[in-house]
């Protein structure tokens, strides 16, 4: 093992690296002396892995764990020679150090080197991006997963300090960002699974119908709001529908007599 600035342990495999941030390239040795550089891996490249190596299981979707370490190892030109060697660090450097996101309040948040202010994007966004993302033919269906998250990311993230593209966002920043954003758009209850469009014209007219609300109104409910707004109804109304029916007027007097008439 070479002597090195940083050593990182990944389930008792240990490189020897040069590691000073997510946002530099990093130099790094297996225990046999072989070597690897990697570059900075970027939100626009962790997307687009995402959206090629997130693949249909028996519990829903998954992600292909050797096909990611090979993106990243491939997008550092690491040979192919050494990528089974390097594939847990790379995974490692892929997923920022499992960076998570800190909540500081009135929408900030850290992520990695830069603060993000977010919003929930609106059910409208929601439904667009749905919209654009989903696709099918006369045998399968497909789901764009990158373009999906790239919506969300656009339509939440508020400002970056420092300000820069958000698309260049290091590794430990974009995994930080993703779960935050994920989080304040997507409810426990609805992250397996994304409503598809005519969901989103039932959900629409629903509301407009229950609340007198016009669609721009629920276009531009915040998502989390909106998905409140229907688990309370789904109560109201199921309660109703248990309910006694009661009849009303003279029918209800002891010596009544109804007589109902009915076609045949």
């Amino acid at each position: 093992m070479r002597v090195a600035d940083v050593l990182v342990d990944i389930d008792g495999i240990v490189y020897a690296t040069d590691f000073n941030g997510f946002d530099t390239p990093m130099t790094a040795y297996t225990s046999a002396g072989k070597q690897a550089k990697f570059e900075p891996w970027p939100l626009w490249a962790h997307l687009s892995a995402l959206s090629e190596c997130v693949v249909p299981t028996r519990q829903g979707v998954g992600l292909s764990v050797p096909a990611f370490s090979r993106r990243v190892l491939a997008h550092s030109r690491v040979s192919v020679c050494l990528q089974e060697d390097f594939a847990p660090l790379a995974l490692w450097w892929a997923g920022g150090g499992a960076a998570t996101p800190k909540n500081l309040g009135d929408g900030w948040y850290t992520c990695g080197i830069v603060r993000a202010r977010l919003r929930p994007w609106n059910a409208g966004e929601r439904f667009m991006a749905l919209s654009h993302c989903r696709s099918s033919d006369e045998t399968s269906e497909r789901f764009n997963l990158s373009a999906y998250l790239g919506a969300m990311l656009d339509a939440s993230v508020v400002a970056l300090e420092p300000s820069q593209p958000l698309n260049d966002l290091d590794s430990s920043a974009t995994q930080s960002l993703l779960n935050a954003v994920i989080a304040l758009n997507m409810p426990e209850a609805q992250a397996a699974a994304f409503p598809d469009t005519p969901e989103a014209n039932r959900i629409t007219l629903r509301l407009c119908k229950a609340l007198g609300w016009t669609q721009d109104q629920v276009w531009t409910t915040p998502a989390p709001e909106l998905d409140r707004v229907l688990a309370l109804l789904d109560r109201v109304e199921g309660e109703k529908s248990r309910l006694p029916i009661r009849e009303s007027g003279l029918v209800q007097h002891p010596d009544a007599v109804v007589i109902r008439i009915e076609d045949d």
